[in-house]
């Protein structure tokens, strides 16, 4: 939940200092040819905006936001395991990170995860077969059994 704020936040955050920037050019220019040009330029530039890093070619400029442990964003930013400022970033996951032990921490945490979600669908399985053996019970419950005991099949 944490990246998904940090993301929302950057992401507003860079949208106000953009937005600044072309109302100032807006407000100086008198001619409506040229103010209609800049909002297009805005209207493009404020849809497209990145958020991290590695997103980004014209936003290079740092940001000084700070998270709520009082950490400045960095270049990818917040770490996602200690929350301090994020330098590199997970290329299999993009989660950014700040150090190699939260990015070994962060293989531990999706390793166990991953574990837990084949397990829990492995579990499922023998759920389902459960309940198609209980459902095969019941329609036999239901059966006249006058007959032969034996010439009756499970399927």
């Amino acid at each position: 939940v944490f990246n998904i704020v940090d993301e929302a936040y950057i992401y507003r955050t860079k949208q106000a200092k953009e937005s600044k920037h072309y109302l100032k050019q807006l407000l100086e220019v008198k001619d409506e040819k040229l103010r209609n040009e800049i909002e297009e330029k805005m209207i493009k530039s404020l849809k497209s905006i990145p958020i991290r890093a590695a997103d980004e070619k014209a936003h290079k400029e740092e940001l000084s936001i700070q998270n709520e442990r009082k950490a400045v964003c960095g270049q990818y930013g917040w770490c996602f395991i200690c929350r301090n400022t994020a330098t590199t970033f997970c290329k299999a996951t993009k989660i950014p990170l700040c150090s190699l032990e939260c990015k070994n921490r962060h293989h531990k945490m999706h390793d166990m995860l991953e574990m837990y979600l084949k397990y829990r669908e492995e579990k499922f399985k023998y759920v389902e077969d459960v309940i198609l053996l209980f459902k095969s019970v019941c329609k036999l419950s239901q059966r006249d059994l006058s007959g032969d005991i034996n010439s009756i099949t499970l399927k």
